[in-house]
């Protein structure tokens, strides 16, 4: 939000919960990446709180670096993500079906062969 910490820090509050409830409603291993985003993102709004606060000087040096830390950490994941995710960075996994050959006699192999 970067407006108000105390907006970050109730936001992320809110944010936490739901996320915490749509933890507790996945009912199967491929909807665990969804509903972590609210967490996610609510960990996030508590992090940039804390940041501002440790900035203006409302909390100790400690809690400043270990919201830094986090921040920091978020950032890190989210450009090795990015990266991974552009055209360039991509690698083919290994479990990537290989397009099914054609026989060589056959009108799909000459057809792609002109």
């Amino acid at each position: 939000m970067c407006f108000a910490p105390e907006a970050d820090a109730v936001a992320g509050v809110v944010i936490v919960a739901v996320g915490v409830d749509a933890l507790r409603h996945v009912g199967s291993p491929k909807q665990l990446a969804l509903a972590a985003l609210p967490l996610l993102f609510g960990l996030h709004q508590l992090t940039e709180a804390f940041v501002w606060w440790g900035l203006q000087g409302h909390v100790s040096q400690s809690v400043e670096r270990i919201a830094l830390w986090m921040a920091d950490a978020l950032i890190d994941a989210a450009e090795r993500d990015a990266t991974s995710a552009s055209p360039r960075g991509r690698t083919k996994s290994p479990s990537a079906k290989a397009k099914p050959r054609q026989p060589e006699g056959s009108r799909a192999a000459r057809r792609t062969s002109r």
